[in-house]
């Protein structure tokens, strides 16, 4: 109670608490002999004003208290039978209904303070508001105290009793009570529909009975764990329907002491999780096989994060890299990918993590420890979680450096003279078309040196073919070796070569004399009957801005013609 005189607290209407304590006294005709709280609603059922013991009684202060309303679910209001009260039938609302005064009400209201479904039981009186106080229309004084004391731990043992009665019939887990020795003492009505069993045919038999026999074991190793430590357990295991088949359960059990703290009874749930260990055992499995997949593959694999970072690989990449998996844990496929390769590798990788088909792939040269490289073709899947998330990147990569090189051999074919190893004619006319194009757009002039072997045909009448194709071999090296690394050299046909200057550092006079110099002179022939071989070269020079293949050639080979009637073989 306040003391007499105390102001009203600001926000409330204009009464002071004494006044409002005594105004209850007054109306009530007696005066409460516990501390009680004293509220004033209007007729819209919100608090107008309150006494600080009302608002301590509620859990609130004064100024929590004004405001709210007499129906506010904050309250959760129940009978003393455990049902809810509707609004209009709370005492302050039914006084205001009728009019008349409602006394010795008993209701359970909760509180910020008490414990979640717990209750305050309190002792409410309402009356209207006398005439002679000034006051809202329709206002109403209500009056209450906590009970305590016997009647109060029955009416909180009865609430407690409901509660508990109404989880564990509404649960879709079994609840029980076992004797220390695992014996059904109760269990909630959810065991018809688990076990197929009705709750009282359970009472009297063991929790074992139903309990897998591999399962057995472990459950007899949870319930000496808890009687030991008292600590409670959580374990799976498989128990028996009524109809005989298995189903998987989670078990948690734990210890009830007496009043002095020794065992006394055991508390269990059993909630049905067939289908999640079944998943689990479905995803485990799967995991296995990935597992043996992986570690036995021929096929290079590796696990790795949306970032490039490498999780796990196989024996088979580790082979072909020549490391191990603890140089590749932590580490990206992109450290190790050729600087040449390197863009377009970071671009399929870019393109699987933003990308919505979930594949990508590439081929690349990795380098290896000892230097070498090897051709790789990647490919790499998106492998997705549960929720459907991005998680995971698997990559497939194998070793394809043989093809690479059979491809680079056919390329070489296609594009070369098979006796000499240099450009073909095929080959030779596209660079000069290309660089003929340059030319007309504004690049260096096309210089085309065109040559060929005098009296070719003599050394073959006389030497043999043999000796004829190692001259061939000889002109060509020799030709390679005169002109510039970005010149091309060609055979053209026959004893016809062909050179496409390309060399913008020394001019042309000087690289066809080059040219002169290496093929005129003599021929060490690996043949017994011709040791020595002797020959001279006819050469022909065009140079052009802009003309076609075919004229430049037919020009630098009508030079070639002009440069054997002349002394020096060159035109």
């Amino acid at each position: 109670m306040t003391s007499p005189g105390s102001p009203a607290t600001p926000g409330q209407a204009s009464w002071t608490n004494s006044e409002l304590e005594s105004m209850a006294v007054r109306v009530l005709g007696r005066v409460p002999v516990t501390e009680f709280g004293v509220i004033i609603s209007g007729a819209d059922g919100r608090f107008v004003a309150g006494t600080p013991s009302a608002a301590s009684i509620l859990g609130l202060t004064v100024e929590q208290l004004l405001g709210r309303t007499i129906v506010d679910q904050r309250w959760s209001a129940i009978t003393v039978d455990g049902e809810p009260v509707a609004g209009d039938e709370l005492p302050a609302n039914t006084t205001l209904r009728t009019g008349r005064p409602q006394s010795g009400v008993l209701l359970g209201v909760q509180r910020g303070s008490d414990a979640a479904g717990e209750h305050t039981w309190l002792r409410v009186d309402t009356h209207m508001l006398p005439h002679d106080e000034p006051r809202p229309p329709g206002a109403v004084l209500s009056c209450f105290a906590v009970i305590d004391g016997p009647r109060a731990a029955e009416l909180r043992l009865a609430q407690s009793e409901r509660t508990f009665r109404m989880i564990t019939e509404r649960s879709q887990e079994v609840v029980g009570i076992h004797g220390l020795d695992g014996t059904w003492l109760w269990a909630s009505p959810a065991a018809g529909r688990v076990f197929g069993v009705a709750p009282p045919d359970l009472i009297g038999s063991n929790v074992f009975d139903v309990i897998h026999p591999d399962h057995v074991a472990t459950a007899n190793a949870a319930l000496v764990a808890v009687l030991d430590g008292g600590e409670p357990v959580t374990l799976t295991l498989r128990v028996r329907r009524s109809d005989g088949a298995y189903f998987w359960t989670e078990v948690i059990g734990q210890l009830i002491r007496d009043r002095r703290g020794r065992p006394h009874q055991l508390q269990s749930s059993f909630r049905e999780v067939t289908a999640r260990v079944e998943a689990e055992q479905a995803r485990d499995a799967a995991v296995e096989v990935f597992r043996t997949v992986m570690e036995s593959s021929p096929i290079g694999m590796a696990l790795r994060d949306l970032d490039g970072r490498i999780r796990r690989t196989n024996a088979a990449l580790q082979e072909m890299l020549g490391v191990t998996d603890d140089d590749l844990v932590g580490t990206t496929l992109l450290d190790r990918v050729d600087g040449d390769d390197r863009a377009a590798v970071d671009g399929a990788l870019a393109a699987l993590v933003a990308g919505d088909d979930g594949r990508t792939g590439y081929e690349a040269r990795f380098g290896l420890p000892d230097g070498s490289t090897v051709w790789v073709q990647s490919t790499s899947v998106m492998l997705r979680a549960f929720d459907g998330s991005s998680s995971t990147v698997l990559e497939q990569l194998h070793d394809v450096t043989a093809r690479k090189m059979a491809e680079a051999e056919l390329e070489r074919r296609a594009s070369s003279d098979p006796l000499t190893g240099l450009a073909n004619r095929a080959r030779f006319t596209d660079l000069l078309d290309a660089a003929l194009r340059d030319a007309r757009a504004g690049g260096p002039p096309v210089t085309v040196v065109f040559l060929d072997i005098d009296r070719f045909k003599q050394v073959n009448d006389t030497c043999g073919h043999p000796v004829g194709d190692d001259l061939l071999r000889h002109m060509a090296s020799s030709l390679t070796a005169a002109v510039g690394d970005d010149d091309v050299v060609t055979r053209y046909g026959g004893d016809e070569f062909a050179v496409l200057l390309r060399s913008a550092a020394t001019d042309v006079a000087t690289i066809v004399a080059r040219i002169d110099r290496a093929t005129n002179g003599t021929f060490e022939s690996p043949d017994n009957c011709c040791p020595e071989v002797s020959f001279t070269t006819s050469i022909g020079v065009a140079t052009s801005t802009g003309d076609s293949p075919d004229a430049v050639l037919r020009d630098a080979d009508r030079a070639m013609y002009l440069a054997k009637r002349r002394p020096d073989r060159t035109a």
